[in-house]
């Protein structure tokens, strides 16, 4: 319970826009820890609540947290509830209905929109209840596991920009206290120690 108020608060933030700047200043404007705040956001858009964009400017880079509006029901683009009225099919009766007549592009709009865990969910359900004909399972698990390999594959990519932002930061900060250093031994009227020359008469 706590950890859903947790995504709640979250998610709040982010659709006032405080995951603009990327996770560290979600993370600030939570007051949560940086890496608590990563895992968190990981959730959101494995549920389907936000997106991660990947922005470049020269060689730094950084990762926007950025809201989905849902609609009601997943854009699909072959109905296959055309017979039903619309306001009586439910989000889940509609991924149902994807599932045992699946094509990529309706199954990727069902992740997308409803997140894949939820679709993974249905899936399973599904198939427990012996309600997909086994050639619409085949093709519904094949469309699902190739969907999760390209979420891992960005999300590692995501991961890699954030550690290469990490990097640099760290080596800006070790570069600028160098510099800084070294203007201060270089101050007129000191010695290499930084100790006081005696002036000569």
């Amino acid at each position: 319970m706590r950890r859903a108020r947790k995504l709640e608060e979250l998610l709040r933030l982010v659709r006032a826009g405080a995951g603009e700047h990327g996770i560290y200043a979600l993370a600030a404007a939570a007051g949560r820890p940086y890496r608590r705040v990563h895992d968190q956001v990981r959730r959101l858009a494995a549920s389907g609540l936000v997106e991660l964009a990947i922005e470049r400017h020269g060689s730094r880079a950084r990762v926007r947290v950025v809201p989905v509006e849902r609609p009601a029901l997943p854009a699909l683009q072959f109905d296959r509830a055309w017979s039903r009225p619309s306001g009586h099919i439910d989000t889940d009766t509609a991924i149902g209905l994807v599932l045992a007549r699946p094509t990529f592009a309706d199954i990727l709009s069902c992740c997308l929109e409803c997140g894949i865990e939820r679709v993974r969910d249905i899936f399973d359900r599904m198939i427990v209840a012996m309600q997909l004909d086994p050639g619409a399972a085949e093709e519904s698990a094949r469309m699902l596991s190739n969907i999760e390999i390209g979420r891992a594959r960005a999300s590692r990519a995501i991961d890699r920009v954030e550690q290469d932002a990490a990097a640099q930061a760290i080596r800006r900060r070790g570069s600028a206290s160098r510099i800084s250093g070294s203007t201060r031994s270089k101050r007129p009227g000191r010695g290499r120690h930084g100790v006081a020359r005696k002036r000569r008469p």
